[in-house]
C-alpha cells in the first residue's frame, strides 16, 4: 500500500493542455470557477484513487462520515449512529430509514454493501484502502451496515469518509465492471453532475434536496483544466478564473498574491510529510556504521531549507507525523550542531583526512516532485560541508523507478514524501515503520520492538493509550538514526479577492459548497 499511494501523491499534479471554449462567465454571481491541472479523468469509484477525484466525488456524493473541517475528527454523515465491538473488529452503522438518491430512490443498508463489495471483487485501484483491511461488509437489515475487518484499524471511522466507500445509484455502475466515464451520475452530495468533458472540464450544480447537511452557497461550479502550473496562475490573474487549486508552485503563488491586491493566498500545513532515509544493509559499507548515521542526522538544517526554498511557510518537522496529531513526539534534533557531528565521528575513530573516504549517495526524483522540491533537497548538501564526506545528492530517477528501488532497500540514503490517505498517527507510522512494510525490512530497520508497539497502539482502548505506542515507536526508530522528519508541506489555494468560504483541508481537499461571492 505504501508504494501506491506514494505514487498516487507523487504523480498527482501532471496535466495534460485542455480547452473549453464554453467558458461560463465570471460575471454571474451564481457560478464560480475553479481550475486545476489535474482535472478528474474517471469518476467511477472503483478506480478513484487520488485526491482530486475524491474530492469531486465526495461533492457528488455524501458517504457514511465525513471530515471536520478544521480538525483531525470525523463525524457521521449519511449513518445516523456507529458503534465499535470490544475487540475493535467489528464496525456497525445504523442508516435513516428515509435517505435517498437525488432521484428519490432509496439508500439502505444493502445498497453501501453492494457498492462496496463491488469495489472489492473488481479489485482495481479503488480497493487499495480497504484491501487487506476490510473482510467482510454485510447488511444485516435495510438500516444496518456491518464491517468485519482483518485487524483492527483505529481511523476506520475516517477511511469510509472516501469515495470508495460511498454508496452509489444502482443505475449508474455495473456490479461486474467498470464505468470509468459515466454519462450520468445520480448522487446524494450537496452537487449534482451536469456536464463533464474528460479531463478537460466539469460543471456541477447545487442539488436542491440535498438531505445531509447545509445545503452548497453557490448554485454552479465550473471546474476548469490547464496545462501547466504558469496557465493556471496567468488564468486567475487575468480573471478566467475565481480559485487556482492546488497547482500553483508555491513560490509563484507567494509572490502572485504580494504583488496584485485582487488575489488572496491560503496556505496551510497538508499532510504530506518529508523524510530523510539511510540504509543501515551491510552492502553499504559506511552507512552500515551507526556513528556515520548519526554525524549525518546532526548536521540536518531543516529550518534552512524551509526559509530558502519555501518562503518559509512549510515547517520543519521534528516528529515523523504532523505536530497536529497527539503523537507528535520532538524527537530529532531542532538545531544542526556540526561540532556535535565532528565530536561523534571522532569518537567512531574517524579522522578528518579519512573521512573524504566516506562515499554516501543519497537518491530523490525529480519526476516525481517538480523542480522547486528538487532544489530544496539538492540545497541539503550545505548541511554536509562540515562532515568533509564524499556525499552525493541524485535526483535524475524517474518516479517509478525510485518508488522501487526506495521500497526494496536498493539505495543507500533517500530523500522521499509520504501522504497517507487520513489524518492519523498508524497511517503515517505503520506504513513507515511496520516489519510488514518493504521499505522497513529493505531498510534494514524493521525491530519486532516497533511492530509490538504499533500493533498494541491499534489495541489500545483510547487516544491516550495509543499515543504512548505510537511515541515509543518513534523513540525506538530515533536511536537507529536511519528515519528522520524533513519538513511539513503545505498545501496552498490563490484565489480572487471576491470569493469567501475559501476552505481547505491538510489532505488536499477544497470545499465547494463553502465557496460564495462577496
Amino acid at each position: 500500500m505504501l508504494r501506491k499511494h506514494l505514487l498516487i501523491l507523487l504523480l498527482m499534479g501532471l496535466g495534460l493542455p485542455f480547452l473549453n471554449t464554453n467558458h461560463p462567465s465570471l460575471a454571474q454571481d451564481n457560478t464560480i470557477t475553479i481550475g486545476m491541472i489535474d482535472v478528474p479523468v474517471r469518476l467511477d469509484p472503483a478506480i478513484a484513487d487520488d485526491f482530486t477525484t475524491w474530492e469531486v466525488l465526495s461533492h457528488l456524493y455524501t458517504g457514511l462520515t465525513r471530515h471536520v473541517s478544521g480538525t483531525n475528527d470525523y463525524e457521521l454523515a449519511l449513518a445516523t449512529d456507529y458503534q465499535i465491538s470490544e475487540d475493535g473488529m467489528t464496525h456497525t452503522f445504523t442508516l435513516p430509514d428515509n435517505a435517498t438518491f437525488a432521484d428519490g430512490t432509496p439508500i439502505t443498508a444493502e445498497t453501501f454493501a453492494n457498492s462496496i463489495n463491488r469495489v472489492i471483487t473488481l479489485d482495481r485501484s479503488g480497493a487499495g484502502i480497504m484491501r487487506n483491511v476490510v473482510e467482510q461488509v454485510t447488511a444485516t437489515n435495510p438500516t444496518t451496515l456491518e464491517f468485519t475487518l482483518f485487524e483492527p484499524v483505529p481511523y476506520f471511522k475516517a477511511l469510509v469518509s472516501l469515495p470508495p466507500f460511498f454508496a452509489v445509484h444502482p443505475n449508474d455502475f455495473p456490479a461486474d465492471d467498470i464505468n470509468r466515464e459515466p454519462t450520468q451520475l445520480i448522487g446524494n452530495g450537496p452537487y449534482t453532475l451536469t456536464s463533464w468533458a474528460v479531463g478537460s472540464y466539469i460543471n456541477l450544480s447545487a442539488n436542491p434536496d440535498y438531505q445531509f447537511g447545509e445545503p452548497a452557497r453557490t448554485e454552479n461550479i465550473h471546474i476548469q483544466g490547464y496545462a501547466t502550473s504558469e496557465d493556471l496562475r496567468l488564468a486567475l490573474v487575468n480573471g478566467n478564473v475565481d480559485v487556482a487549486w492546488r497547482d500553483v508552485i508555491l513560490a509563484d503563488a507567494v509572490t502572485t498574491a504580494a504583488q496584485d491586491e485582487n488575489i488572496s493566498l491560503i496556505s496551510i500545513p497538508s499532510a504530506r510529510m518529508w523524510y530523510f532515509y539511510i540504509n543501515s544493509d551491510t552492502r553499504f559499507e559506511e552507512s552500515s556504521d551507526p556513528p556515520v548515521r548519526h554525524a549525518i542526522m546532526t548536521v540536518l538544517d531543516r529550518q534552512r531549507v524551509v526559509d530558502s526554498y519555501f518562503s518559509g511557510l512549510t515547517t520543519p518537522a521534528y516528529s515523523l507525523v504532523p505536530s497536529s496529531l497527539e503523537a507528535y513526539t520532538p524527537l530529532w534534533d531542532s538545531v544542526p550542531d556540526s561540532e556535535q557531528a565532528e565530536q561523534i565521528l571522532e569518537d567512531a575513530g574517524y579522522r578528518i583526512n579519512q573521512r573524504n573516504n566516506i562515499i554516501v549517495q543519497i537518491q530523490s526524483s525529480q519526476t516525481a516532485y517538480g523542480d522547486a522540491y528538487t532544489r530544496a533537497i539538492t540545497g541539503m548538501r550545505r548541511d554536509f560541508i562540515f562532515l568533509r564526506m564524499n556525499i552525493t545528492i541524485q535526483t535524475n530517477n524517474d518516479a517509478v523507478t525510485f518508488m522501487d528501488a526506495l521500497q526494496e532497500g536498493r539505495y543507500q540514503a533517500a530523500v522521499f514524501a509520504w501522504t497517507p490517505v487520513v489524518l492519523h498517527p498508524d497511517a503515517y507510522l505503520r506504513p513507515l515503520l511496520h516489519s510488514e512494510s518493504r521499505i522497513a525490512n529493505w531498510g534494514g530497520y524493521a525491530q519486532p520492538e516497533i511492530d509490538t508497539a504499533l500493533d498494541e497502539a491499534r489495541a489500545a482502548p483510547d487516544l491516550a493509550s495509543q499515543t504512548e505506542f505510537y511515541q515509543e515507536a518513534q523513540a525506538l526508530i530515533q536511536d537507529e538514526y536511519q528515519l528522520a522528519p524533513l519538513w511539513q508541506d503545505t498545501v496552498s489555494v490563490l484565489y480572487r479577492s471576491d470569493i469567501q468560504g475559501v476552505t481547505i483541508e491538510p489532505t488536499y481537499f477544497l470545499h465547494y459548497d463553502l465557496l460564495e461571492r462577496q
